[in-house]
């Protein structure tokens, strides 16, 4: 039975985040996968295995995103393997703000309520 890894669980503390992956059965049906090749003195020099790498890229290339607007939040916290909740905890770790308006846009939410 072949095993992927899943969305984590994590636990984050303000200077210690951990993240935990639990082993999922099947992999999804509409996934593709990307290969990044890298020099063996990169490999060598990054000190990590394959599946630290993997984690790590995911998580970065995620906030990146996500930072960028490529990406919602809820998709940005799918590709980092992350529930919404604890993606948006990691933001806000790394200070990326989870809500960003701009002030036109403030206003014109507030006028809509009447506030």
């Amino acid at each position: 039975m072949e095993t992927t890894i899943a969305r984590p669980r994590t636990e984050i503390q303000p200077n210690n985040t951990s993240v935990h992956y639990r082993k999922r059965q099947q992999p999804e049906k509409n996934m593709a996968n990307i290969t990044i090749p890298l020099s063996l003195q990169i490999l060598l020099a990054m000190n990590m295995n394959k599946q630290e790498i993997e984690n790590d890229m995911r998580r970065e290339y995620g906030v990146q995103l996500y930072k960028k607007g490529k990406l919602t939040i809820s998709q940005a916290a799918e590709l980092t393997g992350m529930n919404i909740y604890d993606f948006m905890a990691y933001l806000a770790i790394l200070s990326v703000p989870v809500i960003d308006y701009q002030a036109d846009e403030l206003e014109e939410e507030i006028k809509q309520f009447n506030i």
